[in-house]
């Protein structure tokens, strides 16, 4: 019973793994891409998300550097409480 799990868990595992590293390399291999995040803790849940997002504005600006041909995911919140993050995919032509 042990070896029909392994063998049933095995392929699903794979198919995991590739899926995800598909999602990661989505805009093919001439493509340099990495997460830029900004981060704030504030008084309130909408407080925090706006400095967060403000602060990941001035991030991309930082990476982008020369503007053409950038890519940038749409934005993601993650907010505990009152501190929130905010994170996005920017990817640049190599």
């Amino acid at each position: 019973m042990k070896r029909l799990w392994v063998a049933a868990l095995a392929p699903c595992a794979a198919l995991a793994f590739t899926t995800m590293s598909d999602s990661v390399y989505a805009n093919g291999s001439d493509e340099d891409c990495f997460v830029v995040t900004g981060s704030a803790n504030a008084r309130n849940e909408r407080v925090s998300r706006r400095r967060a997002a403000k602060r990941l504005a001035e991030q991309v600006a930082v990476h982008m550097g020369d503007p053409a041909g950038v890519t940038v995911s749409p934005t993601r919140y993650s907010c505990i409480l009152e501190a929130c993050e905010a994170s996005a995919l920017v990817c640049h032509p190599r």
